[in-house]
């Protein structure tokens, strides 16, 4: 990374912000795209390095990687940066047809959003139902922030009424149940993070909220 190796020691030191650790496995895989890639970069460079924009730490009294974020000479501030990027994601969202926010708890990390049965993946614009355990979406190591793409949404008369291949073959592709939401397939799921990545890498925002993509980061 050519910047980072112009910067001088001083700066290097006044620019990083901690990120995480590696005990977060969902940051390694967004950062490294696998678990296994990270094991083989600290192989390959040793426990001390730089990959992307990010500087790699290890402290070996707690056997510990952290990752620190090395922010860019002449760039906004965090903040300014956060926010700036938040509303052009939403733009990009709705301009894409994602326009509802919700949240889904989890206890895994994945790429691609897959139903625990049938084909019914379940939101809430409630994300404090999620924290309490009373939606359909709820799981408790983690909650994404996502936009849902519905086209075609039943309410409860529907959902009461019709087995769930019956909604999907008269054209539904959502359902509203009060706060929460109901969408069939996983190309309607798409991250709101400001920023999501791919190989440590961000990706960038024209690629994201593909409706062709399975994959929530793009």
């Amino acid at each position: 990374m050519e910047w980072f190796k112009r910067l001088s020691q001083k700066q290097v030191k006044a620019s990083n912000a901690f990120w995480g650790d590696c005990r977060d496995e969902s940051l390694v895989e967004s950062i490294f795209g696998s678990v296994s890639e990270f094991a083989r970069l600290t192989e390959e460079k040793g426990d001390n390095f730089t990959y992307g924009k990010y500087l790699i730490k290890y402290d070996p009294k707690t056997d510990i990687h952290s990752f620190w974020m090395i922010e860019q000479p002449n760039q906004p501030s965090k903040k300014q940066d956060l926010a700036s990027l938040e509303k052009a994601v939403e733009q990009k969202a709705f301009a894409a047809g994602y326009t509802i926010k919700a949240y889904h708890g989890t206890n895994k990390s994945f790429r691609v959003m897959k139903p625990a049965f049938g084909r019914a993946l379940w939101f809430s614009i409630d994300k404090s139902k999620i924290q309490g355990g009373t939606s359909g979406a709820s799981g408790t190591t983690k909650i994404l922030t996502v936009y849902l793409r519905m086209l075609k949404t039943a309410g409860w008369k529907e959902y009461d009424n019709l087995t769930e291949g019956q909604l999907i073959s008269q054209g539904f592709d959502s359902v509203k149940l009060d706060d929460d939401y109901i969408v069939f397939h996983p190309e309607q799921v798409k991250l709101a993070d400001p920023i999501t990545y791919s190989k440590g890498k961000p990706i960038p925002l024209e690629q994201r909220f593909n409706p062709a993509s399975k994959d929530m980061r793009f």
